[in-house]
């Protein structure tokens, strides 16, 4: 007679946060062996992940034992930071908040001691740089997190 194992199936829930996982297969028989890869969407990153229906697991891989498995995952938004890049002697950078998520806006004060200088904005495309109407050496950059770090540097000509 044939012997027929039972399937049992492998799925994924994202409980929290934005993005999907990879499975290796989505049924198994007892003793497979499945690997899963949690991929956060832009501007989140992987908080944590549980897992139902199996004891036997570690890092990205499970083992199949007598149930199906459902793997819950938790993603959170990730938070970026600033960089503030200049000589001491040359002036100074301040913003007015040091992290934020993804499309959040920081806004850097900057004070040049030279009449002749450079702002270098890098980690994202939307930002403004504005004068001071009262001070030709002072600017303001007001920029929008996007998916990375962002980072000022003041840079005397």
């Amino acid at each position: 007679a044939a012997v027929f194992e039972r399937e049992y199936t492998i799925s994924y829930v994202v409980e929290q946060g934005q993005g999907t996982c990879n499975l290796s297969q989505t049924v198994g028989i007892t003793g497979d062996t499945i690997s899963f890869g949690p991929q956060p969407a832009d501007g989140y990153e992987l908080d944590r992940v549980e897992i139902t229906g199996t004891t036997d697991y570690s890092a990205n891989v499970l083992k199949v034992e007598t149930n199906d498995i459902v793997i819950h995952i938790y993603f959170k938004l990730r938070t970026y930071t600033v960089g503030r890049y200049y000589n001491g002697d040359e002036g100074e950078i301040t913003c007015d908040v040091y992290e934020g998520h993804t499309g959040d806006t920081v806004v850097f004060t900057i004070r040049s001691y030279y009449t002749d200088f450079t702002i270098t904005v890098a980690g994202t495309t939307d930002y403004t740089i504005t004068e001071d109407p009262g001070n030709s050496q002072v600017r303001y950059v007001t920029a929008k997190w996007q998916y990375a770090d962002i980072e000022v540097t003041l840079t005397v000509n």
